[in-house]
């Protein structure tokens, strides 16, 4: 909301109007009037010819008064309050790795001396994807084992010994294969992080000024 200044001006056009004086003594004696006041006021009495000419003898008010709904204070979201614990996390994370890694003072762009080391939050997330990678392996070898028992004995009949020599050589191989893959994914990752860390950087002198 707007509020404008009582100036002299304005308390002389209050001051002759023909409102009563308990309201005429209020207004005078206020140090500020609202607009929706003023545009009242000017409707009831029309002291002058428009009321763009009765703004002009105001002067708009920034003193210290601020309104009641610019102080009151939005409930933070769900969402808000997750994102700022997270941030919190990091920064935490970030200032303990800086006091246990000693870091150069000066750092380029494509230094990379400061990412060899992880921080606790990477470390868990490196942990838990080395678990989760554990569990999917042994679901997959459990998977196949079961599933050449059932087929041993519900097609080819066979004996138990037999069986069971199928189910570990079936599950060795399905064990090595996974091994196979993830060992793969985790060189490509390391060649990944190589070949970036081998970029240099280059600075090109495009104007100067003498």
């Amino acid at each position: 909301m707007v509020y404008f200044e009582v100036t002299d001006g304005l308390k002389h056009i209050i001051s002759s109007s023909t409102i009563d004086k308990s309201l005429k003594q209020e207004l005078v004696s206020a140090s500020y009037i609202s607009h929706e006041s003023l545009l009242q006021f000017y409707l009831e009495n029309q002291p002058t010819k428009s009321f763009f000419e009765l703004i002009r003898k105001c002067k708009l008010y920034v003193g210290e008064y601020i309104p009641e709904e610019c102080t009151r204070r939005k409930p933070k979201s769900k969402e808000y309050v997750e994102y700022m614990n997270h941030l919190r996390m990091e920064e935490k994370a970030n200032e303990f790795d800086r006091l246990v890694n000693k870091r150069s003072e000066f750092q380029t762009l494509y230094d990379y001396s400061s990412k060899d080391s992880l921080t606790p939050s990477q470390e868990h997330k490196q942990v838990k994807s080395q678990i989760t990678t554990i569990f999917n392996i042994f679901i997959s070898v459990a998977s196949v084992t079961y599933a050449i028992w059932y087929w041993t004995n519900s097609s080819m009949r066979l004996n138990d010994a037999y069986r069971v020599l199928l189910c570990l050589f079936f599950g060795l191989i399905v064990l090595v294969a996974e091994v196979f893959v993830y060992m793969s994914y985790l060189n490509k990752v390391e060649e990944a992080k190589i070949k970036e860390r081998s970029k240099k950087e280059t600075k090109k002198v495009v104007k100067s000024f003498e």
